[in-house]
This record gives C-alpha cells, sequence and structure tokens, in this order.
C-alpha cells in the first residue's frame, strides 16, 4: 500500500553527519519501515478481529434457526387434521383465548308433570 519514501537524508552525502544523528536517523528509518510493516498488516488484523466477534453471533442466529424450525413442526404436529374434531376443557384457564364460536342461552324448560298442572291451574283460574 504505502511504498517506501526515499528521504534526500538517507542517500549518501557530501557532508557527513555527527555520529549521534547518523544512529538516531538510522534508529528514525527503522522505526518507520516497522510502522509500514505495520500498516500492511492492519487489514488483515481487523479482518481476523471481525470473524472472532462474528463467530458467536452467527452460531447464535444457527441455533435460532433451528429452534424456530423444531418449534414451527411441534406447532404443525398440534393443529388439528383435516375433518378432526378437537374438544376444549377448560376455557376459562386460557382467557386471552378468542372464542370460536358462542352459541345462545338455551331457555329452561319445566319438567312436564309440572307443566302439566301449571295449565290446568292457568284453565281453571
Amino acid at each position: 500500500m504505502h511504498e517506501s519514501v526515499n528521504h534526500p537524508s538517507t542517500e549518501p552525502s557530501v557532508i557527513s553527519a555527527p555520529p549521534e544523528l547518523a544512529d538516531a536517523l538510522g534508529q528514525a528509518l527503522a522505526h518507520i519501515a516497522e510502522l509500514e510493516a505495520l500498516l500492511e498488516d492492519l487489514p488483515g488484523i481487523f479482518e481476523r478481529k471481525f470473524e472472532q466477534r462474528l463467530q458467536p453471533v452467527l452460531e447464535r442466529q444457527q441455533s435460532l434457526l433451528e429452534e424456530n424450525q423444531e418449534l414451527r413442526q411441534e406447532v404443525l404436529q398440534l393443529q388439528p387434521a383435516p375433518g378432526e374434531v378437537r374438544l376444549r376443557f377448560n376455557p376459562e384457564s386460557n382467557a386471552t383465548a378468542k372464542p370460536e364460536l358462542l352459541l345462545p342461552p338455551v331457555p329452561r324448560r319445566q319438567p312436564l308433570r309440572f307443566a302439566a298442572l301449571r295449565r290446568k291451574d292457568d284453565q281453571a283460574a
């Protein structure tokens, strides 16, 4: 990516520098070379780190997809087959369920023997 830049000071010059400056310059150039090498490795480092963090997320996603499929199969097994009638017991326990069909109340009938006696009383009065 980054090309090494040749500085005029790195080329041999006619003017000689004091040894301390030459050592400092050599150290600085070595440090620059190390930093350039790190810059070249940086995209790979970020990619590996991203993959490490992404792996648990992908595993969790796969787990949830499998669990979802199992639950869908369970729901399909619990649904009544075509033509099958299932009775519901304890409808009060499922208060959030929507009632399927509400029938009007059936009027109470008096027992027949009392009804016959009552008719006779009504006719006599």
